[in-house]
């Protein structure tokens, strides 16, 4: 008797361990399941917005990251299409939530610097530019808005420093709009000096000296 209970409950130890092996594959399939769905939608949701379906795609990307709250390509591109809509509380929580998913964003910090300069916060711009130049020191636009932050804070020296890198960059990218308006920043501010070596490195491609003034483009920075 004893040896036949003693068998009875083994083999109810057994179903009981079995029924357990099966609620912890069935909830890690569901999860493996929650992930696929969250990178088809995404994928889907950044071919709505190549295609400049931004409506769709915002909802699209809102619905990722209901599935998965850390994706930080969903983040930076909702933030991108807030900011094209004006939202700029908004987007600037999206970038922050982008870069807190992925420290090694540089372009969500280049555009929080934007954002953060169209509100003269100036302080908060500056950071957000040196966070995305430190991660991608061949960014351009984020050396660019980098010297504007500091010439609106009075910070000539820096501002110099930043147009001129803006400047040597451009060449690399074949942005003369921007390597003119960062010339002319300097001149405009009486860096003469750094202007006539800006001037030199861009003379073999063309004399800013000579071009009319471009008004600057900004940068929502998508790429």
């Amino acid at each position: 008797m004893i040896g036949l209970m003693g068998n009875s409950f083994t083999m109810s130890e057994a179903m009981a361990r079995f029924f357990c092996w099966i609620a912890v594959l069935i909830i890690g399939l569901g999860g493996a399941s929650c992930r696929e769905n969250a990178a088809s939608i995404n994928k889907k949701a950044h071919k709505a917005f190549i295609s400049a379906r931004t409506e769709e795609a915002a909802r699209l990307y809102s619905k990722t990251l209901r599935l998965e709250p850390d994706n930080p390509q969903a983040h930076f591109y909702l933030g991108w299409i807030y900011r094209g809509q004006g939202k700029s509380e908004e987007a600037i929580s999206e970038f922050k939530k982008a870069v807190a998913a992925n420290p090694a964003h540089a372009l969500a910090y280049g555009n929080l610097g934007d954002l953060y300069l169209e509100k003269v916060m100036l302080v908060e711009a500056i950071d957000a530019y040196m966070r995305a130049v430190a991660i991608n020191p061949e960014s351009e636009n984020a050396y660019y808005g980098l010297g504007i932050a500091y010439e609106k804070q009075g910070d000539l020296t820096e501002a110099a420093k930043a147009f001129f890198e803006a400047g040597l960059l451009a060449v690399m990218t074949n942005n003369k709009d921007l390597a003119l308006n960062a010339y002319n920043h300097l001149k405009e501010a009486g860096n003469t000096q750094i202007a006539a070596e800006l001037q030199g490195v861009l003379r073999p491609w063309f004399d800013p000296a000579n071009e009319v003034p471009a008004p600057p483009k900004g940068g929502r920075r998508q790429h």
